[in-house]
């Protein structure tokens, strides 16, 4: 019976113990119809199972409203008798749906590399317009492998689950009105990387590429925790900023200073419409990635500490989503206007926006291209929600940077949500409309696989192609594209790269 409920886990969304108690109820629903032979004897029994189910249950993984109906069923088995198969069935029914579109989310890394994820939690400090600034910083690493008998703890996602829950209803709500329970059962769900793990110290593992994450307005430093730990996996060390200018869900600090989202951050606010205030607001986070750069490079250099000469900052990445990716490239776009050694040498943007740029930025940069190789990542619905300033900006970034350097590539089915693990953590948003029809683990194995392949192009250091003859001209675009796709769809099934579109600067 356990063994079959372990099996259905995956299926139902739910913990071991739930399955049971969905199976106790099914098998409720069979024995109610009296058509199981010897169905007398195992009603007799039912009544005391459910009890110390429902015992356990509450005791191991604690009630949720998710499960209701099924509670409620077993009550009344247990305390009135006989129930109909009509109404057993239909207790069944309800929690099964309920337990499908709020299940316990398993955010794993995928596709998983060779390495075991540890993480650590850094408070950054540094300098932002004259005054000290502070940032939280979350780093995933290679790690050992976790010993048979080792006690292991898992990372929460949301790191302060009653804080991080409010930041994100704020968010939400400024789509719908959701109340409070609606995403309680986000607490307690762990991230795929262990606590301060020790690192891996194999001698295989060669310097580690250094990934800075930058996350989208209303996310965490670990809404990106699948995308970090498939990084990290692979050898990687991602560290992920809490950006503190309002654009998180939420922010606490170790001396208990919060940092509450910022609601004029998003479409609508009064302070929104500012020129000002978002390109005051893009200032500030490129200053805290400049922070996190500058203690991971002086990390590296301390002694005894595991960094020391771990990390390869000549393979350098900057990593954002949606504002994310524009405080990115406005990071290498200020490193250029200042003539200082830019600190990214590539650049993979998810679903960019560029309502935080000034024209004179954008103007700076068509006329001096970017040195950085980069990746746009994008999914259909974003352009058509953010306009067509957004594309017309980005396209005057990138078309002048050499083609072989500049890379634009569309996921089919999904939206920007997809890029996060809010797809994934909460199903529901599929039905809402506000993530893609494509199953979002899918989605997320999709995405990774291209970043991780486009990197490890990029660290071989594949020569630029040599320019075509006048004859074949004519037939490049198509063959550069189909190129690009083969390296970049490598180890991907068939169903999913094809949902992948390489595009030009468009």
């Amino acid at each position: 019976f356990f063994f079959l409920a372990a099996m259905g886990r995956t299926l139902a969304g739910g913990t071991i113990l739930e399955v049971a108690l969905l199976l106790l109820q099914a098998a409720r629903a069979v024995v109610a119809t009296g058509l199981v032979p010897g169905g007398a004897y195992v009603w007799e029994r039912l009544p005391s199972l459910s009890l110390c189910l429902l015992l356990g249950h509450g005791g191991v993984d604690g009630m949720r409203w998710q499960m209701g109906p099924v509670y409620m069923a077993s009550l009344g088995g247990i305390c009135l008798g006989e129930l109909g198969p009509v109404s057993t069935t239909l207790t069944l029914v309800l929690s099964l749906g309920f337990v499908q579109l709020f299940p316990y989310p398993r955010l794993e890394a995928v596709p998983r590399g060779s390495y075991h994820v540890g993480i650590e939690d850094f408070e950054f400090k540094g300098q932002v317009h004259g005054l000290t600034h502070t940032i939280n910083t979350s780093v995933f690493y290679p790690c050992e492998a976790p010993l048979k008998h080792s006690k292991m703890v898992w990372a929460k996602w949301m790191p302060d689950e009653t804080l991080t829950l409010q930041g994100l209803l704020s968010v939400a709500r400024q789509v719908a009105p959701i109340p409070v329970w609606f995403l309680d059962y986000l607490t307690g769900t762990k991230a795929d990387a262990i606590v301060l793990a020790p690192p891996f110290r194999g001698r295989q593992l060669p310097s580690s590429p250094v990934v800075i994450v930058s996350h989208g307005l209303g996310a965490t430093r670990m809404s990106y925790s699948s995308l970090c730990c498939a990084l990290a996996s692979h050898g990687c060390v991602v560290a992920v900023v809490d950006h503190c200018d309002g654009s998180a869900a939420v922010t606490r600090f170790s001396d208990g200073n919060v940092v509450q989202f910022n609601e004029s951050c998003l479409r609508g606010g009064a302070r929104r419409e500012s020129k000002d205030f978002r390109h005051s607001q893009l200032v500030t986070r490129v200053n805290e990635l400049q922070i996190a750069y500058e203690n991971l490079r002086e990390l590296a250099q301390r002694s005894g500490h595991w960094m020391k000469d771990r990390l390869d900052f000549d393979c350098c990445v900057g990593l954002g989503h949606h504002l994310g990716a524009a405080t990115c490239l406005a990071a290498c776009v200020r490193a250029g206007a200042d003539q200082t050694k830019p600190r990214f040498q590539h650049l993979a943007l998810l679903s960019p926006t560029m309502e935080h740029f000034l024209q004179e930025d954008v103007e700076f940069a068509a006329a001096h291209p970017l040195p950085q190789r980069v990746l746009c990542l994008d999914v259909p619905k974003a352009r058509r929600q953010e306009g067509s300033s957004t594309a017309q900006r980005l396209r005057q970034i990138l078309l002048p940077m050499p083609e072989e350097r500049r890379l634009t590539v569309e996921m089919k089915g999904a939206t920007h949500l997809d890029h996060s693990d809010l797809a994934m953590a909460i199903p529901v948003l599929r039905l809402l409309g506000l993530s893609g029809p494509a199953p979002a683990a899918e989605t997320q194995r999709l995405q990774n696989q291209v970043i991780l392949n486009w990197l490890e192009r990029g660290r071989r250091g594949q020569p630029p192609r040599a320019a075509p003859s006048i004859a074949s001209t004519r037939k490049r675009p198509a063959q550069a594209s189909e190129t690009r796709r083969s390296w970049l769809t490598s180890s991907l099934p068939a169903s999913l790269a094809a949902r992948l579109e390489v595009k030009g600067v468009s």
